[in-house]
């Protein structure tokens, strides 16, 4: 896809990272900080060349967080019907992605940078071959 602006309304609000010809392979939200960019860039570099991706969307896993539940008092709330507790991990609760963002890190984190990259819900596998990639991919089945 070229840069020609097609399908983009607000140049301002987009950082676009060109590659030798002058093609558009992805776009940055310009609200990143700097760090976050790098970041990106640097997992963007290492999916780059490989000869499988395997996309992974777990949706709305972070429901599937249980809340201790000495924990559970502090998600309390009332209403007409009487008063309720949250026993998942909501996504209005406070810094609920963060700590699913966490928990998912954790579980793989003998295989992220190294086979696959992880944000919130959605697993990327890369591999050279497609049996590796099918190996990953068994290997992260296997410990979600």
């Amino acid at each position: 896809m070229n840069f020609d602006g097609d399908g983009i309304d607000d140049y301002d609000e987009l950082v676009a990272a060109f590659d030798g010809n002058n093609t558009l392979p992805v776009i940055i939200a310009d609200d990143l900080s700097e760090g976050q960019v790098k970041a990106l860039i640097l997992m963007l570099d290492r999916l780059t060349g490989k000869g499988w991706y395997c996309f992974i969307d777990g949706y709305s896993s972070y429901n599937q967080i249980s809340i201790a539940p000495k924990d559970q008092e502090n998600t309390t709330f009332t209403c007409p019907y009487g008063t309720f507790a949250f026993k998942k991990m909501l996504f209005g609760l406070c810094n609920s992605l963060a700590i699913f963002q966490r928990c998912m890190m954790s579980i793989f984190s003998d295989m992220v940078e190294e086979t696959i990259e992880v944000f919130m819900d959605d697993i990327s596998l890369v591999s050279d071959l497609f049996d590796d990639c099918l190996a990953h991919l068994t290997e992260v089945l296997k410990q979600s």
